[in-house]
């Protein structure tokens, strides 16, 4: 996983999928980002569109049919550490995706810790 730095927004993608494998959209997506300091988020998400497919699915490295299921969100963090988060599906199609990215502190500028 990449590291990213303070106040760099980080895109974030999920591609859902039925029982069976095949791509396929929730009733509902929500997206919870756990900030290092404890803070939990809930962070506004979309549905991705057709041209996002090729982009979504080098970051996922999967193969992806379409936009179906494929949802992005970006998060800008504001402290070091390590952030997770969870996509939540529910209704048509029930999962939860779990993740995380580390975000480094600044070199530059920092008081010594």
């Amino acid at each position: 996983m990449a590291q990213h730095d303070i106040g760099e927004a980080v895109r974030i993608w999920v591609a859902f999928r039925d029982i069976d494998g095949d791509q396929a959209d929730p009733t509902a997506v929500t997206f919870i980002v756990h900030h290092p300091d404890g803070e939990d988020e809930t962070v506004a998400n979309s549905q991705a569109s057709a041209g996002d497919v090729t982009a979504a699915a080098t970051a996922l490295g999967q193969t992806l049919v379409d936009e179906t299921g494929v949802y992005k969100t970006d998060v800008t963090p504001d402290e070091a550490g390590f952030w997770h988060f969870e996509w939540t599906g529910t209704g048509n199609v029930v999962e939860v995706e779990p993740g995380w990215f580390e975000v480094r502190r600044r070199r530059v500028g920092d008081p010594a810790p």
